[in-house]
């Protein structure tokens, strides 16, 4: 096989027929710049495309190797010769095949195992410290909080309230999936401070605001509510946009070769709009932290856009 011979008879053939690159790759359902390569001999056609290429330009497959038509004297070692090429052909393709699918299941399959591993350790905050910790000072003056058994771990921060300069802690209490599964943890002591080092502890998050755990002279008459997640009300309506986009783009050019990409591509920001709405509802009545949300929604919009890869594919099959 000889792809600059190649080149030059598809060209031949595709002027004998009177057709332009463009109309050619029409026919074909593939780029002009594809159809350049071929007749320029810097590319050659996949062996999927030999069939769709011999039938639009009236040869067989055996010459379209060859790179001219056969003659009335073309030996049997010759038939025999072209023959085998397609077949080592045809070998190259199914090995280039089988290593792109293992190194795409490869990477699949690590992104798979990081986004359950990291989804699996996602703190889950529990709201109300009266089933997160109990407080305690101690006689030499130290703060501390007793946690309870249904707690896999705690975060601290500290912080300077903008209204009078007071010195601040935070405590939060948190479970995962993982504690979850494995079940109980033992209770843990967390030294807070010292009780003259700081003006309030607080717990975050309680059910309407942080509580208050400790006060150094009495307690504040303003609270500390926590953020709303109106973030990914705005991730949803830009799904849904993006996919509308995509969709009428593909209504538009439905009849190009690279229509099928695009609905394609269409699935990805509606896997992640349906991924987070799921999110979203899974965790209604929880406080999550908002750094481990993304992987949650990232892990459920994969599944959901392999099932519709899945299920377009099998459409477009019986169609």
């Amino acid at each position: 096989m000889n792809s600059e011979k190649t080149g030059e008879f598809i060209s031949e053939l595709r002027k004998e027929k009177n057709l332009t690159q463009f109309q050619l790759s029409k026919l074909l359902h593939v780029s002009d710049k594809a159809v350049s390569r071929w007749e320029t001999g810097k590319g050659f056609p996949d062996i999927g495309s030999l069939e769709s290429i011999a039938d639009a330009l009236d040869v067989s497959i055996a010459e379209l190797l060859r790179g001219e038509r056969f003659t009335k004297d073309f030996s049997k070692v010759e038939t025999e010769s072209y023959t085998v090429d397609l077949l080592s052909l045809l070998k190259k393709a199914i090995r280039q095949k089988k290593i792109q699918s293992l190194i795409a299941g490869f990477l699949l399959g690590a992104i798979l195992l990081t986004l359950v591993t990291v989804h699996l350790n996602a703190p889950i905050y529990v709201k109300d410290a009266e089933n997160a910790l109990d407080i305690e000072t101690l006689s030499d003056g130290r703060i501390v909080a007793l946690l309870k058994d249904n707690v896999a771990g705690y975060e601290i921060d500290d912080f300077t309230e903008p209204e009078d300069g007071k010195t601040c802690r935070e405590i939060s209490c948190y479970r995962t999936l993982l504690h979850s599964f494995l079940g109980k943890k033992g209770q843990t002591i967390v030294v807070l401070g010292e009780s003259d080092a700081y003006d309030y502890i607080y717990y975050y998050p309680g059910e309407s605001g942080d509580q208050l755990l400790y006060a150094k002279n009495g307690s504040p008459d303003y609270g500390m509510e926590t953020l709303p997640r109106l973030i990914y009300n705005y991730w949803i309506l830009l799904g849904l946009f993006a996919t509308l986009i995509c969709l009428v783009t593909y209504y538009v050019s439905r009849k190009k070769y690279y229509a099928g990409k695009i609905l394609r591509i269409s699935l990805i920001p509606l896997s992640f709009t349906i991924g987070t709405m799921l999110v979203l509802i899974g965790r209604f009545h929880q406080v999550y932290n908002a750094v481990y949300y993304l992987s949650g929604i990232l892990l459920l919009s994969f599944l959901i856009y392999v099932l519709l890869l899945y299920c377009l594919n099998r459409f477009r099959r019986n169609v």
